[in-house]
Parts: structure tokens; sequence; C-alpha cells
């Protein structure tokens, strides 16, 4: 680079060049392609001129000529201000059809661009009013913002650069084969001010990529605003949305010897870049098609019902998201969620109060689960028909075993049993074959060690398994040694 300037502020002479030579940018996946720039500065009596080209190996050049007011201009009051607003102005840029990926240096963020380039645009008018004619096209485009997010493909399109205003004549794609197109344009009047009025549109468009969830939505959204300020107003709707996590409540009611983190909010300042952190937003969250939760076999709905309120760079939501007919696993039994909510208030961000309560049957007990509360402070209050206090429900619930058959004779086999039991219900879990319901038909199966009825006597280890409520096929080893088996039809009397 070499560059010379002289002269009073209001008349500056500049005169430089820069040049460029095999330039590449080298990224985890290889490097770009290698391009040579060369630029001319030149300035003198108020006017300045640049030409330059960007030329990648093996493609076209990139080159641009302009010419602008330039220096300060001094008013009459002797004060000076940078560049004459009324001084004509004239510019080219044409661009070959040229490869997106030469431009991945100056976007930092993005982990892979592909996709073609070419067109060109001229302005003319003054600086405070210019006047632009052409179009760009874009062909076969693909953005990849990271390893782990959602890739837009197949971008298609062209802008048209019509006097003050570019408008998107067509812009089309795919967000991992949802496709979706993009409407409207920029107003720029004011170069300093442009004004947005932008429409997107999507079917199933993949919201995040993750093996345990699919998170696809039919997205409607509206942008309208500037510099001063703007709006997004729509509507995300999911489809076919489905969570393969099973819900596990075992670590809420036994605590962990390594302190877990508690729920930390999401901190989304400082994502969106001025001026669009400030616009607000008004946008609807719901379900176009059920939101199931669970593998194979379905254990739970999910139904939001929010509103994003707030701003771009602060979104806040609002509303309540339902849980509906779900189930949350334990060892030996699963928790039946009829109904269960998750309220989401302005006045507490990103932190739900949750009220779910649920029931499960655990040998011969009846226990009732319900959580309340902020999510982060983990409240939960367990109760049990029979009665039984809370640390033997707990006990109840992760082992298996009825309070006070926690020693005798027969209680390891009873506890070798039950690990047996454990090991089924896993290894059933992960087969969850279509169609078949394999946590009800295991959650009638029980295992359980009975204390000796007389001293000196052995545990008595016996086998159920549900026919339905109330009749049961029977199998034990009583304390004699024998081996009995049968049926029984149980009465509860309240």
């Amino acid at each position: 680079m070499a560059l010379r300037a002289s002269g009073p502020a209001e008349d500056l002479a500049v005169t430089g060049k820069i040049a460029g030579r095999g330039l590449a940018v080298k990224f985890d996946d290889g490097s770009g392609p290698v391009s040579q720039f060369d630029a001319a500065v030149s300035a003198a009596g108020g006017k300045a001129s640049i030409s330059g080209t960007l030329a990648p190996r093996g493609l076209p050049a990139i080159t641009l000529s302009a010419e602008t007011p330039f220096g300060f201009l001094k008013s009459a009051d002797g004060s000076l201000h940078w560049m004459n607003p009324e001084g004509k102005i004239s510019g080219r840029l044409d661009v070959p059809r040229t490869e997106l990926a030469i431009f991945r240096p100056f976007l930092p963020k993005l982990h892979r661009i592909k996709g073609t380039l070419a067109g060109g645009v001229s302005v003319t008018g003054t600086v405070a009013q210019p006047q632009f004619d052409g179009s760009l096209a874009l062909s076969g485009g693909r953005l990849e913002f990271s390893p782990r997010g959602p890739v837009i493909g197949n971008i298609n399109g062209s802008v048209r650069f019509d006097a003050a205003r570019a408008a998107i004549e067509k812009l089309t794609g795919d967000v991992s084969a949802g496709p979706f197109e993009l409407r409207g344009g920029v107003s720029l009047a004011n170069p300093a001010d442009p004004q947005y009025e932008l429409a997107f549109q999507g079917d199933k468009i993949l919201l995040a990529r993750d093996a345990r969830l699919r998170l696809r939505a039919n997205v409607d959204l509206t942008a309208r605003g500037g510099k001063s300020g703007g709006s997004v107003a729509g509507s995300v709707k999911f489809v076919d949305g489905r969570i393969y996590q099973r819900l596990e409540i075992t670590p809420l009611i036994v605590p962990s010897p390594v302190e877990a983190a508690a729920f930390v909010p999401p901190r989304v300042d400082g994502l969106v870049p001025p001026p669009f952190g400030a616009w607000t937003v008004d946008v609807s969250v719901t379900n176009d098609t059920p939101f199931t939760l669970g593998g194979n076999i379905a254990s739970g709905e999910i139904i939001p019902d929010l509103r994003l309120t707030g701003t771009l760079g602060r979104p806040v939501p609002v509303g309540r998201v339902e849980l509906r007919n779900a189930r949350a696993f334990l060892p030996f039994t699963t928790l039946d969620i009829r109904e269960g909510r998750l309220d989401f208030i302005a006045d507490s961000p990103w932190m739900p109060q949750i009220d779910v309560r649920g029931e499960a049957q655990a040998l011969d007990y009846e226990v009732q689960a319900y959580a309340f509360g902020p999510l982060n402070e983990r409240r939960l209050i367990l109760r049990s028909d029979p009665p039984l206090p809370q640390e033997s429900i707990i006990l109840l619930l992760t082992t298996g075993f009825a309070p006070g058959v926690y020693a005798g004779a027969g209680f390891g086999e009873a506890a070798a049993g039950q690990g047996g039991l454990l090991l089924l219900r896993a290894f059933a879990r992960q087969l969850q074959p279509h169609g078949v319901d394999v946590d009800s038909l295991l959650n009638r199966l029980q295992v359980s060690s009975v204390p000796p009825q007389y001293q000196g006597g052995r545990a008595t280890l016996r086998g159920r398994f549900d026919l339905w409520r109330g009749l049961a096929l029977m199998s034990e080893r009583d304390s004699f040694g024998f081996y009995n088996a049968g049926a029984t039809y149980s009465f509860r009397f309240r």
C-alpha cells in the first residue's frame, strides 16, 4: 500500500494504490479461494475517484469504479463539514459469475458459505439522494452458521435496484428441506437510515438440529422499520414436533452426590446487532399439529400458547405451555400426568412457574406427586395411600420395595429380583417395539419381599402380575421354602 495526502482540509489532494496477492483464508474445512486485489484512489478539487478489481483465481474479476465528493466543506459560519451532500456521485459494480466463498472472510460467524453471485449495480445522483439501477442474482446458495445448526440451502433469487429501492424479486430456499420464500425490499432514499419491509414465509422449517428433538414449524413473519425503530410480527406454529428424550423424575426426588446446577435462563443479550436489537417483537408460538413427547410410543403432548414480546435483542415469552396425558419415568413404575403447565410471565423472563401433578401405582400404594414453583427451585411433594412418610415413598419409588423389608434372609434374593426387573425395563425401553406399550406391561409386574411372620423365619419372596385392577396372578416362595401360585382379587375399603 502507498498513500500520499497534502493540502488544506477543504481542498485535500490524495493519491494511492493498494495491492494484494495470494489472498486466502484458512478454515477448519480447508482454505478459501485464492484471490488478488488491486485498487487505485485519487482525489483533488473536492472530488475523489476509486477503481479496483478483486480477481479470484480461475474466475472473472469483480470490478468497482466510483466518483464522489471528497474533503471538508466550509460553511458560512466558518465550520467544516465532511462532504457536500449535494455533490454528484457515480459508480459501477460489476459482478460476473462469482463464488460466494470469496466473501467468507467478511462473514466470520458463518461456518460455511456456498453458491454463486452475478449481476451489476450502478449509482448516480447526489450523496443525499443516490439513485440505483441494476440487479444481483444468487443461485445455489448454502449457509451454515454452525455444525449443529440448521442448514439454509438451495437459495435462489434476485434483487432489483430501481432508483432509491432494492426490491427482492424472488428469493426462495429451504431450511433442512423446509421450503421458504422471502419477499419485500429496502428503501435507500436515505442511505444513512435504510427502511426495511420484509415478509418471510416457510413450511416445516427446521428450528433445531438435535438427535433428541424434532422441531419444525410453519413460519409467517413480517419485519418493518429502520434505524429509529421497527417491529417483527407473525406466528410460529410447530408441525409434527417430538421430543425423543424421556421425562425422568428420579433425579428430582433423589439428591445427587454432586450438586446439580440449577436451571439458568438463556442469555440473548447482544446476539442481535443494532439497530435491529431495539425492534419490538410480537410473535405467537402455537401448534399446527400435535407436539408429542416420547419415542415410538407417545408419552404425552406438549401444547404451547405463547407470545414472544419485548425486543429482538431481549425477547420475553409470555403465556403457557401445557403438558397433557404425559408420563414421567421411574425405575420400577411410571408417573401418569394427566395435566400440567408451565407459566411464563413478563416479570420473570425465561423462568417458568411450574404446576404439575401426577399419580403412580407402586406395589399396593397409590402415590401422588406435586411439583410447583419456579423451575430452578425444584419443589416436589410426595403423598401416598395408604400413607407413608416422604422418605419411605422415595425408597418405594426408587427401589420397588415396600417399607419394612430392607432386612431379612430373603432380602438379597428380592434385591436380585428387582435388579433383574430393572435391567428388563431398561432393555425393553431401549427396544420400544412399534405399537407396543412396554411400560404399561412392565408396570403390572412386581417383585417384593414380605417380612417373616415369626422369629427366625425367612422372608417371603413374591412376584405378581396384575391382569386388571384388583385381579392378579401370584407366585411366591413362602417362609417354609414351598413355591405357590394362584390368582388373587383385592378389595380396598377406604
